[in-house]
């Protein structure tokens, strides 16, 4: 029996953001999201936001957000937090000519740190938060934390046994848990500056 790829890590990439990790950011910034410049009509954070059809890349993000703040939870793969970074410092620039500057807050994976996009356009520019405790990211249809499937050689009191198949590599004991994720905020706009990454707490 072989499971779906999508069940067995986070290779999902439209999940959504909780809200309470939300509302917490707006408390401490003391400023509301207005604009989620990568959602989906069920997974938006803001009154105001961009679908894939839409296409971020060509809206302007300071008009829109009215004076708030921008939201952005990016795909995590194939470059995009990349691409939304150089947006946002787009519209972040100070000696631009549009006006307002806009700050947008972005919820990335503490595991992508590795990566070029992080070196190059995060840690010389930005403030960097550390979310203290893991983010159970949510099924944007359901509103509720998914479930993801994993091998598990112990049995458990919630395990489901899948039928050995000869030849088949993936049978045994699995379980049904969330997947939760170690994250940072990542803040990028004009007033916040590079900084020792902090601790944010945000339940």
């Amino acid at each position: 029996m072989t499971m779906p790829a999508a069940f067995l890590s986070s290779n999902k990439q439209d999940y959504a953001t909780p809200w309470g990790l939300v509302e917490a950011l707006e408390k401490e910034l003391d400023r509301r999201f207005t604009l989620d410049v990568c959602a989906s009509e069920k997974s938006a954070k803001a009154p105001k936001y961009y679908t894939e059809e839409m296409d971020a890349f060509k809206q302007d993000w300071s008009a829109d957000a009215a004076g708030g703040l921008a939201w952005c939870n990016p795909p995590y793969i194939d470059g995009w937090p990349g691409r939304f970074l150089q947006e946002a410092s787009r519209f972040a620039n100070p000696y631009a000519v549009r006006a307002p500057r806009l700050t947008t807050v972005f919820l990335l994976p503490a595991n992508k740190t590795d990566q070029p996009w992080w070196h190059n356009l995060v840690i010389p520019f930005h403030a960097v938060w550390d979310v203290k405790g893991r983010v159970d990211f949510l099924d944007p249809e359901t509103g509720e934390v998914p479930k993801v499937w994993k091998l598990h050689k112990n049995i458990t009191v919630d395990a489901e046994l899948i039928p050995e198949t000869e030849g088949n590599p993936a049978y045994g004991r699995w379980v049904k848990q969330s997947n939760p994720q170690a994250s940072k905020i990542v803040i990028v706009g004009s007033d916040f500056t590079p900084c020792l990454p902090r601790s944010f707490k945000w339940r």
